[in-house]
């Protein structure tokens, strides 16, 4: 699972979150969430075994949050936040700061 409103989180992550499913894990069984800083963010990559489970706890904009957190124990956690960064652009003021950022970059 990725999400389109998190546009710091990219392929350096996604990789690195299926490497380690496949790496540490059945991956039909997999459950592993990149990690940034510390905090849990997206990708997240649940295994197909997992797909019910999560069917069952979802509701309304949830999503797989509650099935995540009731089995935060049994997730592989992999630090994603040298490659990336978890940043939500959920507002226009966000979008602004992220424009501002990608022009600070392109002038460097």
């Amino acid at each position: 699972i990725a999400l389109v409103d998190q546009p710091g989180v990219g392929a350096e992550s996604v990789a690195r979150v299926l490497a380690a499913a496949r790496a540490g894990q059945d991956l039909l069984s997999a459950l592993v969430s990149a990690m940034y800083g510390g905090r849990r963010a997206h990708p997240v990559l649940i295994g197909a075994s997992r797909w019910a489970g999560v069917a069952g706890s979802a509701g309304e904009d949830r999503g797989a949050r509650t099935y995540l957190r009731e089995h935060a124990e049994q997730t592989l956690l992999v630090e994603c936040g040298d490659v990336g960064d978890a940043a939500d652009i959920d507002t226009p003021a966000d979008l602004r700061l992220l424009a501002a950022a990608a022009q600070r970059a392109t002038e460097r």
